[in-house]
């Protein structure tokens, strides 16, 4: 979008560990700098920005998913401050998780907040925001999709304001403020003692990363897509759904497995699972 506005981008600047492995993919935002001739600058510790930075003379940053608390010499080095594009209707939702929490609180809306950042978490004064009415069925990559159009939609309609000075940001009321936890591995593991609407959330909102995992038949998998039923038995055992379809009962409920993937194995429907693991042999 800022390419597309005609907004003369200095650098993009990128945090992201080194990797040995042949299969790890190339940032998509990274594949877009180097398409219009974007410098890249890669930095591990927030430390190190100040100093690679120094050089850069841009009037404004615009940071959005950075993972890094990024430190007050690092802001002041931009004339106009660095814009934070932050994926909730702050300050509700602060921290590395904010669309995985809405997913998982069922939320009826969520939104875009463009923020004056400093260098506290999400703490900055609040240009503008932009609402979103959830349906409660989105997966987390579908809500990522979605909050990242508005946010770039709000960018494009306000950055201009920002930069001259004309928009002011008004402080967030701290009293009203809530957090989100960051999202571990363990996080995935499918508890079937817990409800099934609390499952489907979780499948829908640790989509990707960490993934939903479980058990069944003997093999290590991950649940890709499911939905809750109303149908009760004891948790964690499977029952077939037809002639192509099997669900698994949870504490409350039970969970209709659509999509799922075996370990080391693609993606497949239920009933797929079912003819080739021998589920209900």
């Amino acid at each position: 979008m800022l390419v597309e506005q005609g907004y003369k981008i200095k650098a993009l600047v990128i945090s992201q560990a080194p990797t040995r492995s042949r299969q790890s993919k190339e940032l998509a935002v990274v594949q877009t700098a180097k398409r219009h001739g974007i410098s890249i600058i890669n930095v591990s510790e927030a430390k190190d920005i100040a100093s690679l930075l120094q050089h850069i003379d841009a009037q404004i940053g615009v940071l959005s998913a950075f993972g890094q608390i990024v430190p007050k010499t690092v802001i002041n080095l931009f004339p106009s401050g660095i814009v934070n594009i932050h994926p909730s209707l702050l300050p509700k939702y602060r921290g590395s998780s904010p669309i995985e929490q809405a997913i998982l609180d069922g939320v009826d809306t969520t939104g875009v907040s463009l923020m004056d950042l400093n260098e506290h978490m999400d703490t900055g004064p609040i240009y503008t925001q932009s609402e979103l009415q959830l349906n409660k069925t989105e997966s987390k990559a579908e809500l990522t999709n979605s909050l990242t159009e508005l946010g770039a939609k709000l960018l494009k309609d306000h950055l201009p304001e920002i930069i001259n000075g004309e928009l002011t940001a008004l402080a967030q009321d701290h009293d009203q403020a809530s957090y989100t936890a960051r999202i571990k591995k363990e996080d995935g593991q499918i508890d079937w003692n817990k409800s099934a609407e609390r499952l489907n959330k979780e499948v829908r909102a640790y989509q990707g990363w960490p993934g939903s995992t479980t058990t069944l038949a003997g093999t290590s998998l991950k649940i890709l897509e499911a939905q809750n039923i109303n149908e009760q038995g004891p948790a964690g055992e499977h029952f077939k759904i037809g002639k192509s379809s099997f669900g698994v009962y949870a504490q409350e409920g039970a969970l209709q497995i659509d999509r799922l993937q075996p370990v080391g194995k693609k993606p497949m429907t239920g009933g797929d699972f079912i003819n080739g693991y021998e589920l209900f042999a």
